[in-house]
């Protein structure tokens, strides 16, 4: 028991130093020269200097400045927290609704038919709405609070399928009237939905240049030679400029 007291007391002062690298290492005190006295050899620059640095580094490891230091730490370590929380994206949705808690003694179904738990699944229904992907043209998430606004297509709702006839097979289904208006009106709508996010995408920079046809009997190496394709690689080339530098 002796022993490990000594060996904690030895070993302590290290311990202690190693955790505060802000004073850093203990001065090492300079060796006297060969015959020189003590009196001259505590006169020394190198002496003197020793015991200024030992008084600096005491001063230090004294308890009351490291306090100071660790508060000034502690502070530093606050304020940027607070400027961190002030820097984060801003979720137009809010937080998830909290599920509010069953009583004791109230079965699942009878929780689930009062006006708490109702309006809970009314706010978690909106809320995942509003968190949903396909409901939103833009992210969710944006680090500028006045930027907010939702940008709506103008190509209005997806057209609706219809249903199929009682006693129809596939194939007469296929070629209803019906069927093929809605396939053509549902072309319609997906060209439109993709020129609206192709727009929202690219900006400034314009519509994709369209790629010019080939005429008949023309090959590939006279196609390409053409001035119209050489028109279009070079309206291409600046669209493309266009396009990698809103992305940085």
């Amino acid at each position: 028991m002796k022993l490990f007291k000594l060996t904690l007391m030895l070993i302590l002062p290290s311990i202690i130093i190693g955790q505060n690298n802000d004073c850093g290492d203990r001065p090492i005190k300079p060796k006297r020269i060969e015959n020189q006295t003590i009196k001259n050899f505590k006169k020394s620059a190198s002496f003197i200097n020793y015991k200024k640095n030992l008084k600096e580094w005491k001063h230090c490891m004294s308890p009351l400045e490291m306090s100071e230091r660790d508060s000034k730490r502690l502070a530093e370590q606050q304020k940027e927290k607070l400027e961190n929380k002030q820097n984060e994206p801003i979720n137009k949705c809010g937080d998830r609704p909290n599920k509010p808690k069953r009583p004791k003694g109230t079965s699942i179904d009878e929780f689930r038919q009062t006006p708490t738990h109702i309006e809970y699944r009314k706010n978690l229904k909106i809320w995942k709405q509003c968190m949903s992907p396909k409901e939103l043209t833009k992210p969710i998430f944006s680090k500028n609070p006045q930027n907010t606004e939702v940008i709506e297509s103008p190509c209005g709702k997806k057209p609706i399928k219809p249903s199929r006839k009682e006693g129809m097979n596939h194939e007469e289904y296929k070629q209803s009237s019906e069927y093929k208006s809605y396939r053509k009106q549902l072309k319609k709508w997906e060209g439109c939905e993709e020129g609206f996010r192709n727009d929202l995408l690219w900006g400034d920079c314009g519509k994709k240049p369209t790629k010019p046809p080939r005429s008949e009997g023309v090959n590939h190496e006279e196609y390409k030679q053409s001035p119209e394709f050489q028109a279009y690689r070079q309206i291409m080339k600046t669209w493309k400029q266009c396009i990698d530098a809103n992305k940085n």
